[in-house]
Parts: C-alpha cells; structure tokens; sequence
C-alpha cells in the first residue's frame, strides 16, 4: 500500500526501481557521483516519502554506504541519529535557495567530497 501512495505522490516523476532488491525510490542521478532525493523518512511519512530503510540499503547495494556523502539541505528536518557514515547539514527553508553564506560552505563541501 505505501509503495502505491508513493507513486501517486511522485506523479509522473521518474523513480529508481530496481524489482529484484525491492528498491522504489524518488531521486534522481545528477551525474553519476551525485543524487538528488527528498530527506529520507521515518514513520508514518516513509509511506509517502522515501523510506529510510530503502535509502540505506539502495547506498549499501550500489555505492557502497562508506564510499556517500549525504548533505541534509532541509532546515525542518534533521536525522536524530547518525544513519550514514559521511554526512553533512546546510539547513535551507522549503521551497527557498539558501544565502550565498551557506552555498560557498556547500560548494566547497561538496568539492572536498568529490575531489
């Protein structure tokens, strides 16, 4: 059921499956060293979202979960614990571009990562 509630919240947005492991996530490859996806969930919003346990095994299985940073963008939401190994937190608010004071930070971050 949550599976079906997440394809009809994505709409006709493309989405990672890969059948045989399970996986049915909203995220996009930007490059092939750089996803984009929705804060991963927990509790009643995984079955909407992106489900943490998905997001962890998907990072296991191709990439590897010591080899990925995860940059947290989102100001209202934080991991309460630490879920992956590499991770970094720039809070921007919804829906805004974040100040030119946290994109240089950002950048640079994510320039160290990839280098």
């Amino acid at each position: 059921m949550a599976a079906i509630v997440r394809q009809i919240v994505s709409k006709k947005k493309k989405r990672f499956v890969d059948k045989d492991e399970e996986i049915d996530l909203d995220l996009s490859y930007v490059t092939p060293r750089l996803i984009a996806m929705g804060f991963p969930s927990q509790g009643v919003s995984a079955s909407y979202r992106n489900p943490m346990p998905m997001v962890l095994k998907f990072f296991k299985l191709r990439h590897g979960l010591d080899k990925v940073k995860v940059y947290n963008l989102c100001s209202e939401r934080s991991y309460k614990e630490r879920p992956f190994p590499h991770a970094a937190h720039f809070p921007f608010d919804d829906h805004t571009p974040g100040g030119f004071d946290q994109l240089a930070p950002f950048c640079a971050d994510v320039d160290a990562w990839l280098a």
